[in-house]
């Protein structure tokens, strides 16, 4: 244990070298002092173990030293062993156990008992030291413990903190990587860009997909735009084309370089705007525009057969009636070319209400009128008429099966046989086989043909307006009639198919509901 300090004070001499060699056995340090002052002076500057004090010294006694002692803070409790030469019964005990003192020792002193005293209270200030010693040492291991805890929370407070902005941007739906500029490589992917093309552009992975610059040239791993942004180059807005097993698609891709901060070194923030529905739309768009382009030239040249007609009819009226004397029955002269000029009216107006249809149908303002009736005696009516620009009628054979009545818009049905029957007849002449099937709550109509029926590439698109599977030089036709048909029966709660095989025909067949449903939230819904 570390040394202690004694404090002995006399006035005579010879009592403080003999006091001095006793405590010097107890291997302490010994401070001396002749006078009250010393000893005062001695206390504001040490800390002492045990205080002897000598009761008669001259200025001031130690009564009144040991008052003053008591009297300071930092030595109220240090213990004080009185030293008098007055015989035990005339030392006035009371005095000094009022001031402190927790022994006397009357002179002579035998120096064991004097030992004795004083190494017990320098025994005390030593354990009392290394009791204080320890709890310091506990006092800042708890300290330390402390603010390893606070550390430690502190950690996972920052953690949950940098959880919580992870959750943040793992729901946003626009994909985002952050990279580690010094190291290239990413820090953290969203669960958009971690989907985005097998995570392509988070992982710097291409198996399996291809990705292509905007103006279609293929991308390499190291241009990719993450890499890229990481190197330190800025992307604002690049687009870049990805196809792969999952689907294909475009994003626009941006970057910024966010400077270190909040205990962060340096990242790199990759956002990707995903525009394929723009790439697509862009598509669309040119397709409309090339679809534009030939129902101009289609429709130019379907106009333009019966505007002929009737020029030429009008003309050689007026040719004829410039002489007369051939003419033998003016009224059945006039009334042929009358008919002539009626039946290229007729047309006319036909191609106008076919055109007004398609409006109607494209802005989802047809209205439907159903009215009970067999749909076998309309498909009768329909295929008997006598078809416009055919001179011989081609064979037809109608078998019907089940009960075929419903309730439907009857023009409208009458519309969509028209077309399936024009259309049979315009790009497969010959026979022509018409079913019609009543099942359940479901009428069909099959119309098969022994064409040359439909490339497999164009018929997923038979359907669609404006599509017309023959070459861009065959004007016949809007490319209107089959898209009506899926439309009349979208519109009666029906559906219609296609199925080819090439050199062996076609077969289209349209599923009609009895009822037409009622629209949601009318009061029949």
């Amino acid at each position: 244990m570390d040394k202690v300090n004694i404090l002995l004070v006399d006035d005579d001499e010879g009592s403080l070298k003999a006091a001095e060699s006793v405590l010097e056995g107890l291997g302490q340090n010994v401070f001396k002092g002749t006078s009250a002052r010393d000893a005062l002076r001695l206390v504001l500057t040490h800390d002492f173990a045990a205080i002897l004090l000598d009761v008669k010294m001259p200025e001031m006694d130690g009564f009144e030293c040991a008052r003053l002692i008591r009297e300071r803070e930092r030595s109220s409790r240090t213990p004080i062993i009185f030293l008098t030469g007055i015989d035990e019964g005339r030392l006035p005990r009371f005095q000094a156990y009022e001031v402190g003192a927790v022994d006397y020792l009357v002179k002579p002193i035998e120096p064991s008992i004097l030992r004795s005293k004083v190494a017990v209270f320098v025994d005390l200030a030593q354990k009392t030291a290394e009791v204080r010693r320890v709890g310091e040492m506990l006092r800042q291991n708890e300290a330390r413990e402390h603010a390893r805890k606070l550390l430690e929370r502190e950690k996972e407070a920052a953690l949950s903190q940098q959880r919580w902005l992870e959750a943040i941007l793992d729901a946003l739906p626009t994909p985002l990587v952050l990279l580690d500029p010094m190291a290239t490589g990413c820090r953290f992917a969203n669960h958009a860009a971690r989907a985005l093309a097998g995570g392509v552009f988070a992982f710097a992975s291409q198996k399996d997909w291809v990705l292509t610059t905007g103006e279609g040239e293929p991308l390499r791993e190291d241009q990719l735009p993450t890499l890229r942004a990481a190197r330190g180059e800025r992307l604002e807005g690049e687009v870049i084309s990805f196809r792969g097993p999952g689907g294909e698609g475009a994003v626009a891709a941006f970057s910024e370089r966010l400077p270190a901060q909040h205990g962060n070194t340096e990242t790199v923030l990759v956002s990707l705007h995903d525009v394929s529905v723009l790439k697509r739309a862009e598509r669309t768009l040119q397709e409309a525009v090339v679809a534009r382009e030939d129902f101009i030239a289609v429709g130019s040249h379907e106009l333009r057969t019966p505007i002929t007609a009737l020029k030429f009819q009008v003309r050689n009226a007026i040719k004829s009636w410039d002489k007369p004397e051939l003419i033998t029955d003016p009224a059945a002269h006039a009334l042929k070319y009358l008919g002539q000029v009626r039946a290229s009216v007729e047309r006319l107006g036909r191609l106008a209400e076919y055109l007004l249809d398609v409006s109607r149908l494209t802005s989802s303002q047809l209205q439907l009128e159903p009215t009970e009736f067999a749909l076998e005696q309309l498909v009768r009516e329909v295929a008997l008429r006598p078809s416009e620009g055919t001179a011989t009628p081609y064979p037809l054979t109608i078998t019907t099966d089940g009960d075929t009545h419903g309730s439907w818009d009857r023009a409208r049905l009458e519309q969509l046989i028209t077309n399936l029957l024009d259309n049979a007849r315009r790009y497969a002449p010959g026979p022509v086989e018409l079913l019609v099937r009543g099942q359940g709550e479901q009428v069909s109509l099959f119309v098969k043909d022994h064409g040359p029926g439909i490339a497999p590439e164009a018929l997923p698109r038979i359907f669609e307006r404006f599509n017309r599977a023959r070459p861009s030089d065959d004007f016949r036709g809007f490319g209107l009639g089959l898209w009506i048909v899926a439309q009349l029966a979208s519109h009666h709660g029906g559906t219609v198919e296609a199925k080819s095989t090439l050199g062996e025909g076609s077969i289209f067949t349209v599923h009609l509901p009895r009822r037409i449903p009622s629209p949601a939230g009318s009061p029949n819904a």
